[in-house]
């Protein structure tokens, strides 16, 4: 997994805007992260375990995918509509112990998620992810992702409806979660549109003896590559061969039930375009279905423009190391020619004042180019500069140029005036390190500036926040620990020096450098795995 760093000090996050576009810098930037960058220049990687719907980690048995979305709707399905409780809170890593809950779909899927899971991207929100990506894996329906999702922290009520449940008890489950009858023969064939039973979990509906290290799995429908209905049309031309319908014990046949208990919704999913067009909004539900405390953001879209800033440091001189990149949206439709395309950065000083030109270039590494969902695509701009000291940097905006129009375009993030920037509190990177010792345990140093007319006798804090194993669930707690910077009078004129050493035996930790007093800011949610190994000299 490849470590970001965003070492901009910025302000509180900012809000959603109507168009359910983004203004950055976002709290929800993670995620939108996990949910585009796919595939090529700096991937995020979140999709690397579905890299085909058939996917398994070449384990017998095992689709990625299929547990993925298992995953959601195991989640799911005991929300409790009139109570507002329940629902995709990832409580189902509390309940693995429940017969409801078999096999290591659950594990599996968390022990993947574990890379990702921080103070930005909680479980429940990467198992909705996960439901959208493992659709867009096997080429379904777009699944729209909201965020926001809070984790429950505890087993909620049992009640997944398993295979010898009745009818009536299964429409029962499905109607307290807020479904009908429709909804269930929607979400039950979408859910087995990918997968199977496995046979170490389920030997009496596959007629296979039950034993470890020889599971074999009995499809839903002939081909589950790709997420298409032929469980449906199997199942309607009584062709089917899925496990959950021909078991020879009828008790277990649980599909059967659900299919035949509204033909005329099975009808309606027995083409393609209804099939797609159904799953996904009923997948979009699903995943949505939150308890009434979550107030779940609009449908998170790729950003048109996206800017990184890699680095805003303060080098020898006095001056400031700014540099990262800016990612532009070049999916087909966006009017865009990534191949006639160039990209400036005009910046004013702290005081908002000017517009300074700093040239671009376009990203060698994969030509740039980065792969979403839905074919989403995207191409990076590099950019490195020096700004002076003394007069700083408040903002940008984004310049696009189609070189052979001449056509300009300006982006000012949404109409907020800028892609804000503040530089208050600077974040030493190069000089900083991470000394892992002889045991997964290491110290982290973290040198930072902070401007002499924002010192004074304002709080300079390391928030570091770490994962702790917590008993019953794979789900880690997030743990902050502060620790104060001390000065250590090494800086140029202009600038005070700080320097904090702290503990850490998590590598996916990570960070933020609070100033606190009347105007507090911030360094964000920095990574303790894209620290250097050994510290350089100030």
């Amino acid at each position: 997994m490849k470590y970001l760093t965003a070492a901009a000090s910025v302000a509180l996050a900012a809000p959603l805007v109507a168009a359910s576009q983004l203004v950055w810098p976002s709290k929800w930037d993670e995620l939108e992260d996990l949910m585009t960058m796919q595939s090529g220049y700096d991937t995020r990687g979140f999709s690397d375990a579905v890299v085909t719907c058939s996917f398994g980690n070449n384990e017998q048995g095992r689709q990625n995918t299929a547990e993925w979305i298992r995953t959601g709707f195991h989640d799911m399905i005991t929300h409790n509509a009139a109570a507002g409780t329940g629902g995709l809170d990832a409580s189902i890593f509390w309940e693995l112990d429940r017969a409801e809950n078999p096999g290591a779909a659950f594990t599996n899927t968390f022990s993947f998620f574990s890379g990702f899971y921080n103070t930005r991207a909680s479980a429940s929100d990467l198992v909705a992810l996960g439901v959208s990506v493992a659709t867009g894996a096997c080429g379904g329906p777009k699944v729209p992702f909201r965020a926001g999702r809070i984790d429950a922290g505890k087993a909620g009520p049992p009640g997944v409806p398993e295979p010898h449940t009745n009818l009536e008890k299964t429409l029962d489950a499905f109607v307290t979660a807020g479904f009908d009858n429709k909804d269930m023969v929607a979400m039950v064939a979408c859910g087995h549109a990918i997968g199977g039973v496995h046979s170490v979990d389920f030997p009496d509906i596959t007629g296979i003896h039950a034993e470890v290290g020889n599971d074999t799995t009995l499809p839903f429908q002939n081909d589950v590559s790709t997420f298409h209905n032929g469980v449906v049309t199997e199942f309607l031309n009584g062709k089917t061969k899925n496990p959950l319908v021909v078991a020879k014990n009828d008790t277990l046949n649980s599909d059967k039930r659900i299919f035949n208990s509204d033909r005329a919704t099975m009808k309606k999913l027995a083409t393609r375009t209804n099939f797609n067009s159904m799953c996904g909004d009923i997948f979009a539900r699903m995943v949505d279905t939150v308890p009434k405390s979550v107030q779940l953001t609009d449908v998170i879209d790729p950003y048109d423009v996206k800017p990184y800033i890699s680095e805003l440091s303060l080098d020898s001189k006095g001056d400031l190391h700014f540099s990262g990149f800016i990612r532009m949206r070049a999916t087909h439709g966006t009017g865009r020619n990534q191949d006639d395309l160039a990209v400036t950065l005009l910046y004013a000083d702290r005081n908002g004042k000017g517009q300074v030109e700093v040239p671009t270039k376009r990203a060698q590494l994969q030509s740039g180019l980065t792969g979403g969902l839905n074919g989403e695509l995207f191409v990076s701009f590099e950019f490195d500069t020096t700004i002076k000291g003394a007069t700083g940097i408040s903002k940008f905006l984004v310049k696009e140029i189609t070189p052979s129009t001449k056509a300009t375009r300006i982006h000012d993030n949404q109409k907020t005036g800028g892609y804000k920037v503040n530089d208050k509190v600077l974040y030493q990177l190069s000089t900083s390190c991470n000394q892992v010792g002889n045991s997964a345990s290491s110290t982290i140093t973290i040198n930072a500036m902070v401007r002499s007319d924002c010192a004074g006798d304002n709080p300079l804090t390391l928030k570091l926040t770490q994962k702790k194993a917590r008993k019953g669930t794979d789900v880690p707690a997030l743990v902050v620990q502060s620790t104060a910077f001390k000065k250590t009078g090494k800086a140029p004129k202009g600038w005070v020096a700080y320097q904090v050493k702290a503990n850490t035996d998590d590598q996916f930790a990570r960070f933020d450098i609070a100033l606190g007093g009347k105007n507090p800011t911030a360094v964000e949610f920095q990574s303790v795995g894209a620290l250097p190994e050994t510290c350089a000299k100030q």
